[in-house]
């Protein structure tokens, strides 16, 4: 959905075209083209590492800001759970190594 607004900022100085609460939806219309936008690294290391896209005001960019999985060590935990927590932090873990590199 398409809707005119403004960047939120510093004396909102970026005038929108396009405003959309998806991810994909971002990156397609960034992918086509349609201007800049403003993913997590995490959400865009491939295109990155590809050169489809390309960081803009690198020296601008927020510092990072971790990522807490919060659960009880002690006691019965489900192994879905289990199951999660090992596989986002190895996940989590590897896109940290690899967006460093970029």
């Amino acid at each position: 959905m398409a809707v005119p607004g403004r960047c939120p900022g510093p004396r909102d100085a970026a005038d929108t075209r396009l405003l959309v609460n998806d991810i994909e939806a971002m990156l397609l219309a960034t992918r086509s083209g349609h201007g800049s936008a403003r993913p997590l690294s995490y959400q865009v290391v491939e295109e990155l590492q590809s050169g489809s896209l390309v960081r803009l005001l690198a020296d601008f960019e927020p510092a990072p800001e971790p990522v807490h999985l919060v659960f009880p060590r002690t006691g019965m935990i489900r192994p879905s759970a289990r199951a999660f927590v090992e596989f986002a932090s190895d996940y989590l873990g590897r896109r940290e190594v690899e967006a460093s590199s970029l």
